[in-house]
């Protein structure tokens, strides 16, 4: 550990990494793991998955709630578990288990007028939903692993945040129209969020795409990587969240000109980008008036 010329201390990155590992945010790296590995697994039947929420009475009664909100539209309620993952769907409930699961880590944490993990996670679940989208309505693949990028792709900051309060909040303040949060990140500790969620990842023993995308993030993808088309869906949706307000208060590169170019490389038009960004708001939206927007 080293301090600043303002007497403030930072972590290599290295030691970043041991640090977050005995914090709330490494605490959850199993259950993490556990619920990636389930995401990715289509052969998880209904049995299994009804074991493991019936063992999580916290999850147990968020399904319930999620089945029986307005956004079903049910003209009857759902009382039974096995219902209730007929109804949402496979993927449906592991996804809310596991937005319940990294949603935690979101609850609390700094409050300002430029950031809080609130903020953030809004932001993250924005971006998640907006980039699983893309995939189901212009790839017409299901894109397993998208979900679970765009839910975790800023972890590095939380774990900024978290370990490098100080530090982080001198950060923030670096940053403008001219500094982004990247650069802001380099200059003060020396990496930035991107490296970390890489690293995250890696100490995590998550996938390997997962790490490559979360890494390079903020970067204009290379079509010519096996990941591209993961990278170029996380990239447009992070991109337009930011732009239209689903995100935090934070600079951040101006990138509409490489969101333009990706979109036309995959043939996305920017009226489908608008569609499906006032459908995501509308669902942020209906999240956050029935308390659902944290699990």
């Amino acid at each position: 550990m080293t301090a600043t010329a303002n007497k403030i201390e930072k972590y290599d990155l290295n030691e970043l990494i041991r640090t977050v590992a005995k914090t709330e945010l490494g605490s959850i790296s199993n259950v993490v793991n556990k619920l990636l590995s389930m995401l990715r697994d289509q052969s998880t039947n209904a049995a299994a998955l009804m074991q493991v929420i019936e063992a999580d009475p916290v999850l147990a009664a968020k399904l319930l709630r999620r089945v029986n909100s307005a956004s079903y539209g049910l003209n009857r309620s759902i009382s039974s578990i096995q219902e209730s993952i007929v109804m949402v769907g496979f993927n449906g409930v592991k996804e809310l288990a596991l937005n319940m699961k990294v949603a935690k880590i979101f609850e609390r944490g700094m409050q300002s007028v430029r950031y809080s993990r609130k903020a953030l996670w809004k932001h993250s679940l924005a971006v998640a939903l907006l980039s699983k989208m893309i995939y189901r309505r212009e790839f017409k693949e299901r894109g397993d692993d998208i979900y679970s990028i765009g839910l975790i792709h800023d972890i590095g900051i939380v774990a900024e945040e978290e370990v490098m309060p100080q530090a982080f909040s001198v950060m923030l303040d670096k940053t403008s129209s001219s500094m982004p949060i990247t650069a802001a990140e380099a200059e003060t500790f020396g990496y930035d969020h991107q490296l970390i969620g890489a690293r995250l990842c890696t100490a995590w023993k998550l996938p390997q795409d997962m790490t490559d995308v979360i890494g390079r993030h903020h970067s204009l993808p290379d079509a010519s990587k096996p990941t591209a088309k993961l990278s170029m869906a996380l990239f447009i949706a992070d991109h337009y969240c930011h732009a239209s307000g689903l995100g935090f208060e934070y600079s951040i590169t101006k990138t509409q000109e490489d969101a333009d170019k990706i979109c036309a490389s995959l043939n996305i038009q920017q009226k489908s980008m608008e569609v499906m960004l006032a459908d995501i708001k509308k669902e942020i939206a209906e999240l956050e008036s029935t308390g659902g927007l944290f699990g």
